[in-house]
């Protein structure tokens, strides 16, 4: 039992040195942080560190590192990081962009706040599907070319002025946030 107490703390310490609690954790980023265990183990030590409340369960296949404050268990990870890691930023890994009016409103193009983001991605094999992540929507449609930490600053400025209503685009509303994004990512301009 003192040797089962051991592993687990040794489990958590390992996660803890790798993730934060506003980390959203795969099942496969802990399947990878132990390769001297089998998944069968893992999952053992998983559900006791849930037990000991040393983790969560976000969703299915999902955890968290929660934090005590004065008002309870808190999990500092929410379905937009869960999303953002899944779909288009893992590490220094890109693989997606965010598209849609979330898109205008990161740029203030727009000041609606959508309730579904739409996510352009390299890790979706269909043209366009809904997906929903803890009762919260999303739509991820499929990149037409490969999306990488060279193209996504590009690619982010096409789907800009993509997502954009004709009449912003006739009547020039660029704002000054569009055009740092561009000037701050070397993208090139070819006039």
């Amino acid at each position: 039992n003192d040797m089962q107490k051991e592993r687990v703390k040794m489990f958590i310490e390992r996660i803890k040195e790798k993730y934060t609690t506003r980390d959203p954790i795969f099942t496969k980023e802990i399947m990878e942080l132990f390769p001297e265990y089998s998944e069968r183990h893992v999952y053992r030590l998983i559900k006791k560190a849930i037990s000991d409340k040393e983790l969560i369960l976000f969703t299915r296949g999902i955890y968290a590192i929660p934090s005590e404050t004065i008002f309870g268990t808190l999990i500092g990870t929410s379905t937009d990081d869960i999303a953002y890691k899944r779909y288009i930023k893992r590490d220094n890994d890109v693989f997606g962009i965010i598209s849609g009016m979330m898109l205008l409103n990161i740029f203030h193009i727009t000041t609606q706040m959508p309730a579904i983001w739409h996510i352009v991605t390299n890790n979706e094999a269909t043209r366009s599907r809904k997906i929903v992540i803890d009762r919260r929507k999303f739509i991820l449609h499929k990149s037409r070319v490969t999306i990488n930490n060279e193209n996504y600053a590009a690619y982010t400025v096409v789907q800009l002025f993509t997502d954009m209503d004709d009449n912003l685009v006739e009547s020039g509303v660029i704002t000054i946030d569009v055009l740092n994004f561009i000037f701050s990512t070397d993208i090139s301009i070819v006039v």
